[in-house]
């Protein structure tokens, strides 16, 4: 059944792309990880009206989807810099800077060149050594085999443990005639202290990808990120904590622009979650649909479900796709369609607001099994929101930007009866590591200090909740025990240094202090870690061109 159903996706997704309308756009091209300086770079051209705002909400965005963009604000830069306005004196010397330094690291002023293959043998390596004085421990509650470990969130999946780790990373990849592009990037890490002895020196793919041009669109085929939201590291649904999902991807690189609701982006996957699972191999697929009704506006929804795996309920294609749009089944599968699926579904909002301080306002709102027939219920129960300020261009000069964010969980997100490691894959949660049953507030403020040194501040007050709740058929859930809560106070210094335009250095302090730690009474814990690393970008030296 489920081997149809791929197929049936499958034929879907190629009819989609062949019927989308062309828009000129004909190149594939890996994607720029998330963590790359020139998402704000972009975020500081938007907010100075240099090029429009592409879609926050589906990220990573693509090489070609970069130059693109960084091409555009270039072009409008040369327009406008001289003339009155927020371009005049220094602003224009650090424009400039700026621009030099993009061109140099993704070369969107491309020189003419007949070559059809260029290959990078090596395109960047990153050496990185973590000491982690901080256990590893269990999200809290029934249904959920999820680990956590707060002050190494956001890691692409690595396993950091308490101890001391050195890693290895490098990125490769090749492109065939602009309508084949390649990315292969492996970790090799060595635990040299660790005092649990629950991970050994492993070697593993964290990316492995091609990439197809067809008609506007990039269908993506093997290991590859993706990050959902208008955070600045993903969302509720997919973010970059967990490794990046094993998936078929489909998305149309150039928006569709239409008369009457503007511009749309769109991105379907299918993928699996793999042996690690209680139900091993367990399929999850899903879409996401933003439009820009307005330059300053960006709106999104969107739906994915995890389904299958062994000892896990089967039913058919329509069943199955039935639960994804939400009818569910009546007929054989009637009594057990609620857990037929284990679905997050959501929506999405950004306006960009030149007269304050240019910023942008943000919000998301998300749900686990969200019932329609029950939609007060749902909200108040099963609801995940987020609400954010973002200002990236404080002083463009001296390159600051401001987040301020505030979130709010139930205590059954992410949880699941079935799939009982929840919305997890290797145990990382696939969204948000908050969690269930949490709220928190979080500041982060970015400056470059002194030529070439740029420092971030991160703090995070957090408070997750060990309250037990049964199910019940007129409340849906009521509160059967009230536990202890865990207070989290978090802060977080990270240095990077460009010590030449091939060479970086980076140094990250990070402290916690925790209250009730994992849940108990009066016991704190004081955690920290400390973080170096060299990341060497090899330009051209090892590149290839047939």
């Amino acid at each position: 059944m489920f081997a149809r159903f791929h197929i049936y996706l499958l034929l879907l997704l190629f009819f989609l792309s062949v019927v989308s309308p062309a828009h000129g756009w004909d190149k594939a091209s890996h994607h720029v990880p998330i963590e790359d300086p020139v998402y704000l770079s972009i975020d500081i051209l938007v907010a100075h009206s240099l090029v429009d705002s592409p879609f926050i909400g589906h990220r990573p965005f693509s090489l070609e989807q970069v130059k693109r963009l960084l091409n555009t604000a270039w072009v409008k830069y040369q327009k406008v810099k001289n003339n009155e306005g927020s371009f005049k004196a220094g602003n224009v010397a650090f424009f400039d800077a700026l621009f030099d330094e993009l061109q140099d690291a993704y070369e969107f002023q491309p020189e003419s060149s007949s070559k059809n293959i260029s290959i990078k043998l090596i395109d960047h390596a990153d050496a990185k050594l973590v000491f982690l004085n901080s256990p590893t421990r269990n999200v809290f509650g029934p249904n959920i085999l999820a680990n956590q470990n707060s002050l190494v969130n956001f890691q692409n999946g690595n396993h950091v443990e308490d101890g001391l780790q050195f890693a290895l990373e490098s990125s490769h990849w090749l492109s065939i005639d602009s309508f084949f592009s390649l990315k292969v990037s492996p970790r090799v890490q060595f635990e040299l202290y660790n005092q649990y002895q629950s991970e050994e020196q492993a070697v593993y793919l964290k990316e492995l990808y091609g990439s197809f041009a067809l008609w506007n669109h990039q269908l993506d085929i093997g290991r590859r990120p993706m990050q959902w939201g208008q955070g600045k590291q993903g969302g509720y649904m997919f973010s970059n904590h967990a490794r990046p999902l094993d998936q078929i991807h489909l998305s149309n690189q150039e928006p569709w622009k239409t008369k009457y609701i503007g511009d749309i982006k769109y991105s379907f996957f299918f993928g699996g979650l793999g042996p690690e699972q209680v139900n091993t191999y367990p399929y999850v697929t899903g879409g996401k649909v933003s439009i820009k009704p307005h330059r300053f506006v960006e709106l999104a929804i969107a739906r994915a479900i995890e389904f299958g795996g062994n000892g896990a309920p089967s039913g058919s294609f329509m069943d199955i796709f039935a639960d994804y749009f939400g009818a569910r089944s009546e007929g054989e599968f009637a009594g057990t369609a609620a857990n037929l699926t284990n679905s997050i579904s959501g929506f999405e909002f950004r306006v960009f607001v030149p007269p304050l301080a240019k910023s942008w306002i943000y919000a998301e709102f998300y749900f686990d099994d969200f019932n329609l027939s029950h939609m007060i219920r749902s909200l108040q129960q099963d609801s995940a929101i987020t609400m954010g300020i973002y200002f990236p261009a404080l002083n463009p000069k001296k390159h600051s930007s401001l987040r301020l964010e505030a979130k709010k969980t139930t205590a059954i997100m992410y949880k699941h009866n079935i799939w009982q490691d929840g919305w997890s894959q290797n145990r990382f949660l696939l969204g948000d590591p908050l969690g269930p049953d949490a709220e928190a507030i979080s500041v982060s403020y970015s400056q470059l200090f002194i030529s070439n040194l740029q420092t971030t501040f991160d703090f995070y007050f957090e408070r997750i909740d060990s309250d037990i709740y049964v199910a019940s058929a007129s409340e849906g859930r009521s509160l059967s025990v009230n536990g202890s809560p865990e207070w989290r106070t978090r802060f977080l210094v990270t240095n990077q240094y460009q010590i030449n335009p091939n060479l970086s250095a980076m140094l990250l302090v990070g402290y916690e202090n925790v209250a009730n730690f994992n849940f108990v009474d009066n016991a704190t814990v004081n955690n920290f870690v400390v973080q170096a690393g060299v990341s060497v970008d090899f330009g051209n030296k090892f590149n290839l061109k047939y």
